[in-house]
Formats: C-alpha cells, structure tokens, sequence
C-alpha cells in the first residue's frame, strides 16, 4: 500500500493500469464481504482508497491546471483516510494511523479534512458502520454499545419486551421427569424458571435440564419414553462455563441420586422419579421490575453481559423472562421503524391471558402502584 504512497519520482504509474487495479480489487472485495471466509475490512478498505486517491491524482495532474498540486501519493494517503473514516467510522487513530506511515507531519491537518467529510458523508447515508452493517445483515447477535438516542425518550418498559413462559415450562424446585421432559419437547426456550407459586426461586438452563432428564431416565423413567427422550434431548456439552467445572458430573450424580418423591412427599406423576432442580439452577439471577425502562435495562446487558433476566411484578410476582436476544430485535425494529409499542407487549399479553395484571406503560401507572 505504501508503493502507493511515494511520489511520482519514485515510481512510474499508469492511469490504465491503476484504474485496472481499482476495479479489479474493488469487484474482489465486494465478493469476499459475503463469503464466510476469515478476513478483515481495514487493509482491503486502506487499499483501495490509496488506489483511488493514487488515480485521482493523475487525473487531476493531466488536467495540465495553472496553480501547483500536490503529488499523487498524497491524494493516495487522502484516499486510504477517506475510506477508512467512511467505512470503519473511526477518526483519530487512523490519522495517527497513517501519519506515521508516510513520517511527514505536515499531512495530519489534511488528513483530519479527508477523515471528517467522509465520517459526515457516511453518517449521512447511512447510520451504522461498515461491520455493523454487515453483522446485522448476516443475523448475528449483536447488541450495540449505546441505546439509539430516539428510545431514551419512548416508554418502553421490561413488561413491553419480555415474553411469558408457557404453563408447561414453568417448573417447580422438585419436578417429575415426565413434566421436564414435556418441558423441553413443546417449548424452544433456552432457560426456564423454577418457580414457587408466584414467585420465581431460579432459572435454569435448557441444557442443564437435558442432562438431569438424561440422567435420571436412566434409573427412573419408563422405557417406552425412550425414543422420545432420545429425539428431543443431546447430551452435548453444556455451556463453556460448564464445561470448564464440570457441571454435567456434578448434574448426573446428584440426579441418579435424588429423591422419587417430591419436597411434600408425593410422588410424580405415575411413579415417575423426581428431580431435584433447586440443585442445579441459578438461584440469583438478574431480576428486573417489569416498569423498568429500556434506557435503565439496555446498560444492564451491554455492560453487564447478562443474556437473560427474570421479569417481575412491583410485588414480587413472576411475569416473564427478557433475552439479550428480544431486546437485540426491539432495537432494530425501532431503528428500522417498525416496532409497535401496543403490538410488542407479547409478554403483557400473554400474562394477561394467564389472569396475570398487566401494567401500562405510563407514568401514572408507576405511581398508582407505589402508592398502594
């Protein structure tokens, strides 16, 4: 890249031939954008506008124009600032960046000029980055950094955005097989609540839950269930962190040796054997109230790193669970400007149909539940 950085003395370049380059380098680069391929965006990026600037340069040189201009290799570092400042949405670092490449100090109040239009020309196009753009293009889970600045001032609350668990996922501390089994065969979710009553003890992982049912079927469930067990399970590893303490030893053995009864002494259901999940849960996840809003709940995810928190009721009361991956949706949708407040309480209305209070989101409703 630097080749193009030297001044016409230095080398002999062809219009041609660089308008070859850039178009041929170009073409390349807008393919491998798609490819799962490992690469990255900042040289391709450096390089193509060093070949850009470079022929501009020339251009420029052959318009033959009266007053002086600078050399081609300058427009060429211009050019590598350009797109770096326009795709990368970086500012700073690529001036000092590029300045100690060429080793001249007199470039830097240019090269601040190149990097701002073309921030400022970018933000007007579009507002994500290059690699934002293309995270979000491709489906990954990413949560930005700051809350878009239009939602500090919407009233959406942790009620609006979490989701309500199924009756057949909600579980107790002490649950037969059969029930975690039917658990884990009619809903997709990757945690489920242990609840007491009304009121949430823990949550534990999809994961950790197939290993206790694995484990306990050994010694206590039905062979006819078998095949079912064998489709809707895996007994893969289960999380990293997991894995590193070996939880799934520890969940097998507690497991084969639980109780068949559960914690009042009754039995499950036809006999089937108990497990004992007050053992292998979370027993303090993050909790928020359900009228906390997203400006207080996005912080609490990106800085925190939490991927999934219980929703509960000014009294204490379970209403849902909130994912790193539904407020991940919110934020697009409201970026995109298509999220509909009445339309997103999926949770609120789920509860309501479980003869769970919904809130409203408004003031007066905060208020009128304090003072009660």
């Amino acid at each position: 890249i630097k080749f193009f950085y030297l001044p016409s003395q230095s080398v002999v370049l062809h219009i041609a031939d660089i308008a070859m380059v850039l178009l041929t380098y170009l073409i390349l680069n807008i393919g491998m954008m798609g490819l799962a391929v490992p690469m990255g965006s900042f040289i391709p990026n450096m390089f193509i506008g060093a070949v850009a600037g470079r022929l501009v340069g020339h251009l420029l040189g052959e318009l033959r124009l009266t007053f002086k201009l600078a050399e081609p290799g300058v427009y060429a570092l211009m050019g590598s600032a350009a797109m770096l400042g326009g795709s990368l949405r970086q500012t700073l670092s690529i001036v000092i960046f590029l300045m100690e490449c060429v080793n001249d100090l007199d470039l830097i109040a240019p090269l601040m000029v190149s990097v701002f239009v073309s921030h400022l020309a970018s933000k007007t196009i579009s507002e994500r980055g290059l690699d934002e753009e293309l995270i979000i293009r491709k489906g990954v889970q990413y949560l930005d950094f700051e809350l878009p600045r239009a939602m500090d001032s919407a009233w959406i609350t942790a009620a609006n955005l979490c989701t309500s668990v199924p009756l057949s996922a909600r579980l107790a501390a002490h649950v037969p097989v059969t029930v975690a089994q039917r658990a884990l065969k009619e809903t997709d979710l990757g945690v489920f609540p242990v609840l007491s009553g009304s009121r949430c003890l823990g949550l534990v992982t999809r994961k950790r839950l197939a290993a206790a049912v694995a484990a306990r079927s050994r010694v206590g469930i039905s062979a006819s269930l078998q095949p079912n067990l064998a489709r809707h399970l895996s007994l893969g590893p289960l999380a990293d962190e997991d894995d590193d303490l070996h939880i799934s030893k520890f969940i097998h053995a507690i497991c084969q040796t639980g109780t068949s009864t559960t914690s009042n002494g009754s039995a499950g259901e036809d006999g089937d054997a108990v497990l004992p999940l007050h053992r292998i849960m979370d027993a303090a996840p993050y909790t928020l109230l359900e009228t906390m809003p997203v400006p207080r709940i996005h912080p609490l995810f990106t800085r925190l790193d939490i991927n999934t928190a219980c929703v509960v009721s000014v009294r204490g009361d379970f209403v849902g669970l909130l994912s790193r991956s539904i407020l991940i949706e919110a934020v697009l949708q409201y970026e995109d400007g298509h999220l509909d407040v009445e339309k997103l309480g999926v949770g609120a209305r789920q509860t309501q149909a479980l003869g769970a209070k919904v809130p409203s989101v408004s003031i007066q409703y905060m208020h009128s539940e304090f003072e009660n």
